[in-house]
This record gives C-alpha cells, structure tokens and sequence, in this order.
C-alpha cells in the first residue's frame, strides 16, 4: 500500500493492489487497523483495509485498543483530528507531528456498541454518496453515449432553452440591505447542492421587483470572482416566502425538476459550462445557456429517473442529519 493508491479524501483504493509487488520497505498492518497518511495531511489519505499488507511510505498504522476501527476511522476525519493533524512540521514536506496528536483529547462513546453504531451511520452515508456520485457519472455517459450515437434512441437531443425557463435575480444597493426583510439567495447560500445559511442577506422589501423562488426552482450561480463558482447550483426544496435570488444568479423552472437537477449535476453540464463560458470572464449569460444542448427522455422517464435522485437526496439528507441528532442527545 504506497500513497498513489489511495484516492484522496475518499479513503478508496484506485486500483487492485492485492496484484501488487515491491520490495520496498513498509509497516505491517492487519485488517482493522487504520491507516493515516501523516506526510502532507491536508491530502486526506486514509483507509480502512479489509485486508493485511504493508504500509510503504509516510503512514501511521493505527491499531484500535478496545476502540471500534470504524468508529476510530471516522474520528480521524473530524475537524478536530484535521485541526491537530495539520498543525504539521516542515515547508516543503509538511509533516503531521505525533506528540500533537498523541496528546489531544477526543470525546468518544464508552461502550464499543455505540461506536460501531455510528460509524455504520457514516458508512451508510459513504454508500450513498458514492452511489449519487455515480448515477450522475451514468447519467452523464448516457447522455453522451445518446448525442454522439448515429443511432435512433427513445431519448432526443434537445437544447437546455427548449426544456427549462429562466428567472432572473434581483439588482440591489448597499443602502437596500437591512437586518431582516426578503432574503436574498447568492452564491454563499449554495453549498454541496442544497440552500444553506451563510452569510444571508435581507433587503426591503419596497425595492424587490424580481419574482419570489418557488418549490422546485433550480438556483445556478453565473458570476462571480472565483471561476470554479460558475455552475454551482441547488434545488429549492420546499416553500421559501419572501425570498429572491440575487443578480449573480439565475433561476431555472422546469416541469421536471428532480431531473433536471440530476442532469446539472452530471460532468456534461460541467462541460458544456467550461465550453461555453469563455476564456477571461467568469460569468453564463443567456446566450450562453441558449447553446447549451443535452440528450433527454420522454417526459415519463425523466419523471422516474428524477424520482429515483430524489429519493437517494433525502437518504443522505436523512443520514447527514442523525449524527447531529447523536451529538445534540450528548
């Protein structure tokens, strides 16, 4: 096990290193066992094995002492253990220092039985995630698969202007903002897909002459200072009163929402935005989405194929909300 093999911050293996043979040197471990790379500790190598090897380079090899390995996994990738663990030694090799670990306290359940419990908890999040990541990678083939086939498909090629309306955001003035009023959605309110508090901005109401947000409506962001923003998005989930999106956003309809949702979050949409974006300025105009084109199914199917997103959505949502459920019961 060398750190090329570990996808970073996943804490899965890139290729299949039981066919694996080096002579270099190594620390032996055990399945169960956890394994922490201690060199550049921002690069979040970890790794439950379930098998025994040896650990070549910069790894800790930590051995659980009446501890459960799942539930001692997910403690090194707490903020707190992160915190520790990257208060490192060194510039250009930065190293995670031991006696800073070796020292920090950590609050963990008493029984083994609790522990295991939650790091299933965390698994099943794990699957989860890792299965909605991959549905939108399948969606996205397929509908690459579909645009560049010669062939008759039940889908059809169709631009994104023909399928979805666009709303757009409300232009304001610092002398608007106020401590309460109409919430205005931006781009810090976007985060890993679902609308957050961050940073949340209220205008008077008196100056809003943009429409309010809707269940369903799609919120993309299509300017901004940072060029990795463009494209974000997330979908409006339930009814929100007296709020708008700002200038830097655009609204998306659609009477199909889940789907389409599903469909911006396939690497197509991240291509046809790298496309169609230009070179110098971080924005997607109008015009810009109007070249936008993708391969969809009948109305039916994407009423499926959303539902089926959807569905996994909540699970995630559901299992990201327990442990915040375990910790507040502490």
């Amino acid at each position: 096990m060398e750190y090329e093999d570990i996808i970073s911050g996943t804490g899965r293996l890139n290729k299949n290193v039981y066919a694996k043979r080096s002579e270099k040197s190594g620390i032996e471990f055990h399945q169960g066992d956890v394994l922490y790379g201690k060199l550049r500790p921002y690069l979040q190598n970890w790794l439950l094995p379930l098998f025994s090897g040896l650990a070549v380079g910069d790894f800790w090899v930590l051995q659980p002492q009446n501890t459960d390995s799942g539930f001692l996994y997910r403690l090194i990738q707490s903020r707190q253990f992160d915190e520790v663990a990257n208060q490192s030694t060194g510039t250009k090799m930065p190293r995670a220092d031991w006696k800073l670990v070796a020292k920090t306290e950590f609050s963990i359940p008493k029984t083994i039985q609790e522990q295991a419990a939650i790091g299933t908890y965390f698994t099943q999040l794990d699957n989860l995630i890792t299965l909605h990541q991959r549905m939108c990678v399948f969606l996205g083939s397929m509908v690459r698969i579909r645009m560049d086939s010669p062939l008759a498909f039940a889908w059809e090629q169709r631009k994104l202007t023909d399928i979805v309306e666009f709303f757009t955001g409300l232009t304001y003035t610092p002398n608007d903002v106020k401590d309460s009023g109409t919430l205005v959605l931006r781009s810090s309110n976007v985060s890993n897909g679902e609308i957050v508090d961050a940073d949340n901005v209220y205008v008077n109401p008196s100056v809003v002459n943009s429409e309010n947000v809707k269940e369903g409506d799609i919120i993309v962001v299509v300017r901004n200072g940072s060029r990795s923003l463009i494209g974000k998005h997330a979908q409006i989930k339930h009814f929100m009163p007296h709020t708008v999106i700002g200038a830097f956003m655009t609204g998306i309809r659609s009477q199909c929402p889940a789907f389409t949702n599903a469909l911006l979050n396939t690497p197509h949409f991240d291509e046809e935005v790298a496309m169609n974006m230009g070179a110098t300025i971080n924005q997607i105009t109008g015009y810009m989405f109007s070249k936008m084109e993708f391969v969809v199914p009948s109305f039916e199917e994407q009423e499926k194929i959303g539902l089926y997103f959807e569905h996994l959505d909540n699970l995630i949502t559901l299992h990201q909300r327990e442990p915040k459920h375990i910790k507040n019961n502490k």
